[in-house]
């Protein structure tokens, strides 16, 4: 009876000795799972921080893309103004001209009236 009774016990200690082992080997089996998983989050981590540097990258570029827009229309308003300045003051520059001009042959045109005539009265007193 004691020797069954050995056995039993020798068996329920063998029964626990395989539960602590298959326990170990679990827990070793879940902490494996646990590196992966905490790889997969590192990975995942890494994603999320790419993501929000593109994302910052993008605005940015966005943001100086508004600014060379802008600096661009700053410049062609520049410009414009610039151009219509300087054909205002063409445009006046040639009426003075004009004006000029006019007076100078209105004056040639009374100075030959005037030598007509003086030829008219010479040509009278003759």
């Amino acid at each position: 009876v004691q020797d069954d009774a050995t056995r039993t016990v020798q068996a329920e200690e063998a029964k626990i000795r395989a539960a602590e082992l298959d326990a170990t080997n679990q827990g070793e089996r879940a902490r494996g799972a646990e590196s992966i998983i905490a790889a997969k989050n590192a990975e995942v981590q890494q994603a999320i921080a790419s993501q929000k540097a593109a994302e910052q990258r993008a605005a940015e570029a966005e943001k100086h893309t508004e600014e060379v827009e802008m600096q661009a229309v700053q410049a062609i308003r520049k410009a414009r103004s610039e151009v219509e300045t300087q054909a205002v003051q063409v445009i006046r520059k040639a009426r003075g001209e004009v004006q000029q001009a006019q007076a100078q042959m209105q004056e040639a045109q009374l100075r030959d009236r005037q030598v007509e005539i003086q030829l008219q009265q010479a040509q009278a007193d003759a």
